[in-house]
């Protein structure tokens, strides 16, 4: 029985309440939902060609086998994860939904759409499992869980320059390297720099979150970052490619980013920045709910 005076809970329980909070990811997840739903779902109809005749997404479902393939699911992700956000459940089935729309694409663009190529698949589903790491670290500072797929994600991102051994040949090309080629090969080390300084920090001691949050946004959107900085510093060329295909100029990032691993530099199959974000922060939610439970 508690005794008069006593406090309802004793400081560590509290501090302990306090590294699990509840559902941390629900608002966080509709809008996620939403924002990047909406940015499919405009890929899908801002124009692929404007010139000589004009063409959208839509057009390529009449073509043959699996061509049709990334327009529908464009537009099926993209209506889904608005639809999901804006409909009332529990944030745990939200979770779970935004995973399998992930998840379900990152598999056919890895396996389907373009030739399976290991480089990109260990590149592509580490940084899944690093962003949805860097989200939970965020949350539950003390709970090993995060960090365990902190260092998963980012030895997958890493390995894909040690076998074979080629990141100090990628150095110093990048390095070597005139003008605007350089900048391109030096953005495309960015992921893997990212994840090395998150495993390094993912490791340190809480209650502090060792900027877990920002590493996890900044690690996300580096494809648009890379697409964005080929659009200023490149602007006459990039003026010229907006009028014939505002869609590859602007838009491809959303669901086809160039390659961030040692295996290759392209478009290809390389599953675009929404399909990873839906599959990120949707586990983060269901793992996120599994370490609420050992509350």
């Amino acid at each position: 029985m508690q005794q008069p005076g006593q406090p309802p809970f004793l400081a560590s329980q509290t501090a302990s309440r306090a590294d699990k909070p509840i559902e941390p990811f629900n608002d966080t997840m509709k809008m996620v939902m939403l924002l990047f739903g909406g940015l499919l779902i405009a890929a899908f109809v801002v124009p692929i060609k404007l010139s000589p005749d004009l063409a959208f997404m839509w057009d390529m479902l009449g073509a043959p086998g699996l061509a049709k393939l990334v327009p529908l699911l464009i537009a099926a992700v993209g209506v889904l994860s608005v639809v999901v956000a804006v409909t009332p459940m529990a944030a745990v089935g939200r979770g779970g939904i935004a995973a399998l729309l992930g998840l379900v694409p990152i598999g056919l663009f890895l396996t389907l759409v373009g030739s399976f190529e290991w480089h990109m698949a260990a590149g592509t589903v580490g940084g899944v499992v690093l962003i949805a790491g860097l989200l939970m670290r965020n949350e539950y500072t003390r709970d090993p869980l995060p960090k365990l797929f902190i260092t998963i994600g980012a030895a997958a991102i890493v390995v894909t320059h040690l076998v074979p051994f080629t990141i100090v040949d990628e150095i110093t090309a990048a390095l070597d390297a005139p003008g605007l080629t350089r900048l391109v090969a030096m953005l495309g080390l960015g992921p893997t720099v990212i994840a090395v300084l998150a495993l390094g920090l993912a490791w340190m001691p809480g209650p502090g979150s060792a900027g877990a949050k920002p590493l996890a946004w900044t690690f996300l959107m580096w494809p648009a970052i890379i697409q964005g900085t080929l659009l200023i510093v490149a602007m006459d060329e990039a003026i010229d490619l907006i009028k014939a295909s505002p869609n590859l100029a602007l838009m491809t990032w959303t669901w086809a980013s160039p390659t961030i691993t040692g295996g290759g530099e392209g478009f290809g199959g390389q599953p675009g920045v929404a399909f990873v974000a839906l599959a990120g922060f949707g586990l983060a939610v269901l793992f996120g709910k599994q370490l609420e439970m050992k509350r």
